[in-house]
Parts: C-alpha cells; sequence; structure tokens
C-alpha cells in the first residue's frame, strides 16, 4: 500500500517524532521517499507508524462537513494533531465540560477510597444530579463517577470539599492545573460549570484537556460507561445512574466523553472515539446539532488517514462498525 504521491503530510515515526515533509512515491517496500526544502531522501518504512494527510494540501479533496456549533475541534488523541477547527481559540462558557477538570483535579489529589461526608452546602448545589442530602456518607469513587455519569453538581461540590478543604481552594487548584497544561483561554469560577461571567474555555484548550483526561485510567473508564451502580452508605440498594451522554450509542466505537448545557453555554459536548490505534477527540460548543455534528465529524476525521502496510505495523482490515480501513 504505497503513500499518495505529491500529498504534503506528516510523517509519524515510531520512537514519537514527527516531519511535516511532502510524500513521493514509495520504494518498495523498505523505503519511503519524501521532499524535504527541495531535497528528497528516502525513509525506512520500518521506522515510521503512520502517515497522516495536509488537510490544507489540494491534492486531497475530501470536503469537511458542515458545523453548527459556534466553535469545534477535531483532532487526533495520539500525536495532537488538529485535523480541523472553527473559531476554536474562542473562549466561550462551557457548562457541565467543566466536569472533565474537576476529575482530573480529584484523581491527582483525591483517594478514591475515601468516605466523604455531604456538606450543606453540597446538598444544596443547583441541579444536584443525585440528590445527596446533608450528612450522608459516599465514597469518592462514587461522587466522581457520578459527576461524569450523571453530571451532577452536588457531587462535584462535595467532591471539591473534601480534596481540597473548599471549593474555592478547589477551583484554585483547577486554574493552576489549566495553566500547566498550556490552556491559556480558560479560566474557572466553580467545579460545575453554572454559569458565571468569568468562567470560559476554548474547543482547543477543552481538546487538550481532554486528550491529558483519558490518559488517566479511572477517567477513560468512566467516561465510556453506560451506567454504574452509587451507593450512599446507610441508605439501602445502590442507585444505577444511566450515563447522559447520548453519543455513546449513536456512535460504534464511542468511547466518551462529556455533555454539557446551560441556556447561556448552549449544547456543548465532547465526543471520542477509536479506530484500530487511533482516538479521535471532537469538541462541540453551543451545537443544537451535536449528536449529529459529532458524528459526521468523527467519520470525517477517520477517512482523512492515509494507512501503509509496513512491516511491524498492519492497520485492520475492518473498524468496530464495519467500515474497510481507508487505503493511500
Amino acid at each position: 500500500m504505497g503513500a499518495t504521491s505529491g500529498l504534503g503530510a506528516q510523517v509519524i515515526f515510531k520512537n514519537g517524532s514527527t516531519l511535516q515533509a511532502k510524500v513521493l512515491e514509495s520504494s518498495g517496500r523498505e523505503f519511503m521517499e519524501v521532499e524535504i526544502q527541495g531535497g528528497i531522501i528516502g525513509i525506512p518504512w520500518r521506522e515510521v507508524k503512520w502517515v497522516i494527510p495536509d488537510l490544507k494540501d489540494q491534492a486531497f479533496n475530501l470536503l469537511p462537513p458542515e458545523i453548527n456549533a459556534s466553535s469545534a475541534l477535531l483532532m487526533e488523541e495520539g500525536s495532537g494533531r488538529i485535523i480541523l477547527e472553527k473559531n476554536a481559540r474562542e473562549r466561550r462558557p462551557i457548562a457541565s465540560l467543566t466536569k472533565l477538570m474537576t476529575a482530573v483535579i480529584i484523581l491527582e489529589r483525591g483517594s478514591l477510597g475515601d468516605v466523604v461526608r455531604v456538606s450543606r452546602r453540597a446538598a444544596a448545589t443547583p441541579a444536584a444530579s443525585l440528590r445527596l442530602r446533608p450528612g450522608q456518607r459516599i465514597l469518592l469513587r462514587d461522587l466522581l463517577a457520578g459527576l461524569l455519569i450523571r453530571s451532577a453538581n452536588d457531587a462535584a461540590v462535595a467532591a471539591a470539599e473534601h480534596v481540597c478543604g473548599s471549593e474555592g481552594e478547589f477551583v484554585r487548584a483547577m486554574n493552576e492545573k489549566a495553566l500547566s497544561l498550556g490552556l491559556f483561554d480558560t479560566q474557572f469560577r466553580n467545579c460545575h460549570g453554572l454559569d458565571h461571567p468569568d468562567h470560559y474555555s476554548s474547543a482547543y484548550d477543552l481538546a487538550l484537556l481532554s486528550r491529558y483526561a483519558m490518559s488517566l485510567p479511572f477517567f477513560a473508564q468512566c467516561v465510556r460507561s453506560r451506567e454504574v451502580a452509587i451507593s450512599v452508605r446507610g441508605f439501602g440498594r445502590p442507585k444505577v445512574c444511566r450515563n447522559s451522554n447520548k453519543f455513546l450509542k449513536l456512535y460504534l466505537g464511542a468511547d466518551g466523553i462529556k455533555t454539557g448545557y446551560t441556556e447561556v453555554a448552549g449544547r456543548c459536548l465532547v465526543a471520542s472515539a477509536l479506530r484500530g490505534e487511533h482516538r479521535l477527540i471532537a469538541v462541540l460548543l453551543d451545537d443544537e446539532e451535536r449528536w449529529r455534528d459529532a458524528c459526521e465529524l468523527l467519520e470525517y476525521g477517520f477517512s482523512v488517514f492515509i494507512w501503509n502496510q509496513i512491516p511491524g505495523f498492519n492497520p485492520p482490515e475492518t473498524f468496530p462498525n464495519g467500515d474497510a480501513a481507508s487505503e493511500g
């Protein structure tokens, strides 16, 4: 399976390094020829993991879908490469997508086996999806699952107070982590995402945050789960909470990540899906057609990859949804 002739592309090597070049003809099964700064060199196929086409190259004629979102971005998780974006650096309210960072701080600073006592303030949080009551005791692990799967605001505040002593200190940790991750168009004012004029992020920053969060095993496990049983100590049987993310049922290969909605932020979604070794992350902010747009955006993203049959790297003949692997 040879590379597409004359196509600008990013060559990603097995050691993690990358090279931007124009891919010429492959030389048998041993070398791929690329043009760099007017010169032509041969790259051993054994060193190459995959080749991603440059979407700005006129030789690549797939048209991206029309996206209704005010802001959007599509990223390949492994390389961090941006495939498509629309107003991706624009600061916008993000509703419960805030909880992506809430979960990261809980995982990095908390102990999931801790028993958390629910405060009056946490129980009184608007849109309290778990309907927690003051004095109830619940594992931090269950609070984290509740805030990711049911987008429970009461669970977010209860967890934040437990991990950092107060929601204010927890928010401080959220903003510090945002800076450490290079999220320069992000600022948090609470841990749940209810509207605040100084609480915002961008599609680009949320893609970076999602890429980081999906590297945390418990986070990745939660966001792909269809339902989870949550127990409140002393209150009978566990409560079964079903995931509010409909995207998991709409797109084969979907494995996350999070929904969000307020009247100010509009309908928001960070969606991810896995095919072969590749996971794509799509961010849609203020999008009335978020489910459809996520499916179309991810289909477009998977279609633009050029797979190369090389020693040691064999792309699957079919993907989880039954589509054939695309050829270069």
